[in-house]
């Protein structure tokens, strides 16, 4: 389970920055994850659950789903891909994924 690492780097990452910029305690974690990063939500918040420090221990993790865009095959539209083998919706032909998708970002930290 990669996301166990993952949540483990996450908090590593906000211990670093409570140290430098100087706060005791987490409100809000807002994690943007790329539709096509491989990450299932779910596992990543046990994974965070599990990894939970005393500076997370009320924090609310609050993940927001990406997406990633591709252009049709086909006809050569641009639209959202929510996974690999999307398919245009105007004519079916597979999509190439063209951007992101694969991102794993802190948004945003509410402290105190």
């Amino acid at each position: 389970m990669h996301e166990l690492s993952l949540a483990s780097e996450m908090v590593r990452i906000v211990q670093e920055q409570s140290v430098s910029q100087k706060f005791s305690e987490v409100k809000r974690i807002h994690l943007l994850l790329g539709s096509l990063s491989c990450v299932s939500d779910e596992a990543f918040r046990f994974a965070f659950d599990a990894v939970r420090t005393p500076l997370l221990e009320e924090a609310e993790l609050r993940i927001e789903k990406i997406p990633a865009t591709g252009q049709c095959t086909g006809c050569g539209a641009c639209a959202k891909m929510w996974h690999r083998l999307e398919r245009c919706e105007s004519c079916g032909a597979e999509m190439l994924l063209s951007d992101g998708g694969d991102e794993i970002r802190i948004r945003e930290l509410e402290v105190c």
